[in-house]
């Protein structure tokens, strides 16, 4: 079971803020791949807090689902935010290998660097939080970047 995922240009910068955003929350990211989209959660430490951010396929430039419907793991955000530490990245690669336990990502620059990192996937169970929407009369909708300085202000 496995997931290639293949990113170019600003939907890099916007993966990235995605996944700074998650961080801000809990240090795992668990990962789930399937029907055409893919969902990025994590969970505070003290269980009080979750976030989950969705990707449609149409977002990236591959999307593919390889044996399975679903796909399923974890890893941990502070290793996957190292990989963003390059400059000027032109294409961000993703292959994630359930059967391995490994994530693969590969860095291209815009200078023609390539830079392969290998993720260690973690067991972590695919949590799915439920909300009565009708108990909370408050609704927050923003984009990634303005979630991403509401959160980092205290």
């Amino acid at each position: 079971m496995s997931v290639h995922l293949s990113l170019h240009g600003a939907q890099v910068k916007q993966f990235k803020n995605a996944l700074q955003c998650l961080n801000k929350i809990g240090s795992e990211l668990l990962v789930e791949a399937a029907n055409g989209k893919l969902v990025l959660r994590t969970i505070s430490t003290s269980k009080s807090a979750f976030f989950a951010v969705t990707f449609f396929a149409s977002f990236f430039d591959v999307f593919n689902i390889v044996d399975s419907e679903v796909v399923q793991t974890g890893v941990l955000l502070k290793h996957v935010l190292a990989t963003f530490r390059t400059k000027a990245i032109a294409r961000y690669e993703i292959q994630l290998d359930t059967a391995r336990s490994q994530t693969l990502v590969c860095v291209q620059t815009d200078i023609g660097l390539s830079k392969r990192y290998r993720i260690e996937c973690l067991q972590a169970d695919i949590l799915q939080a439920t909300v009565d929407v009708d108990s909370f009369p408050t609704k927050l909708v923003a984009e990634v970047g303005e979630l991403g300085r509401a959160l980092g202000t205290t």
